[in-house]
């Protein structure tokens, strides 16, 4: 293939993930708009400033976000703070975008053919790194959960914990959405790990002052949020009773009654795919 075709799709990849995690309008707009030619003087940019320096190759090799400090003048995406995001979203599919842009780059040079083969090691090395450490993902949910609920607190009186558990879904979601579908997250392990783990983040979260001063707002009455949503229920109906029932059932081995299961084909009839749209 083409080294400029290999060079402008591995750039379209890059901005491509970030997009996936950010959803940020600004890239959105720069990828549609970016041609193959300001690609590729980019990267030359990109690699020129690299080979200036062997302590910048090393940022590059060892996937440091300090590669992109101000101090280094080291762009590769227009207004856009690689350093804090990279800071903060650790992902490897990301930084194999970066690494291999140097090595499509400089592939076929003899000056930069040591350069070259370090990064193709270790993006190997990592692509055939074991699974995911699920107790370092359980912390790491933990402490985007609480990241969120205090990040908030400081903009709201009280803190929705309905809306920080969707924030943290969505920012989990985001992050670990690759490793999911390549099969390197298994759910079991994840329970296993939080089985493990829960007594280091209880530990952590009692210790916490910024979350011992957060004002948490009450839940609202199940039933009020479900009309909220513009969901028909009826007045009597209860979902937790069925959910109890069912437990107690399934213990005792039998099946619900003929009237548990009308009430709840009765209740999710109701439900459509866009009331659940938040």
């Amino acid at each position: 293939m083409d080294k400029t075709i290999e060079i402008t799709n591995k750039f379209n990849d890059l901005l491509q993930f970030i997009i996936d995690i950010t959803n940020d309008d600004n890239i959105i707009q720069f990828k549609n708009n970016i041609d193959n030619t300001h690609i590729i003087n980019v990267v030359d940019s990109f690699c020129t400033k690299i080979d200036k320096s062997n302590d910048l190759f090393k940022l590059l090799s060892k996937r440091s976000y300090k590669l992109f400090t101000n101090k280094n003048n080291i762009v590769l995406i227009e207004n856009f703070n690689l350093k804090t995001f990279l800071e903060k979203n650790k992902n490897d599919d990301i930084w194999e975008c970066i690494q291999l842009l140097y090595a499509i780059n400089r592939a076929g040079d003899n000056t930069h053919k040591d350069k070259v083969d370090k990064l193709i090691v270790s993006i190997e090395k990592t692509n055939l790194s074991p699974p995911l450490d699920t107790d370092n993902m359980i912390l790491d949910i933990a402490k985007t959960l609480r990241n969120n609920i205090v990040n908030s607190s400081k903009s709201n009186n009280k803190v929705n914990p309905i809306e920080n558990m969707l924030k943290t879904s969505e920012d989990i979601s985001k992050k670990y959405s690759n490793k999911l579908k390549s099969g390197n997250i298994n759910i079991n392990d994840m329970f296993n790990s939080l089985s493990r783990v829960m007594g280091q983040i209880d530990e952590e979260t009692s210790n916490d002052q910024e979350l011992k001063n957060v004002n948490m707002d009450e839940l609202n009455d199940p039933k009020k949020m479900i009309s909220d949503l513009g969901i028909d229920i009826p007045k009597d109906f209860n979902p937790l009773d069925i959910i109890n029932q069912f437990m107690d059932n399934n213990k005792n081995n039998e099946k619900l009654t003929p009237e548990q299961i009308k009430e709840m084909e009765d209740f999710y009839s109701n439900i459509k795919t866009d009331d659940l749209k938040l």
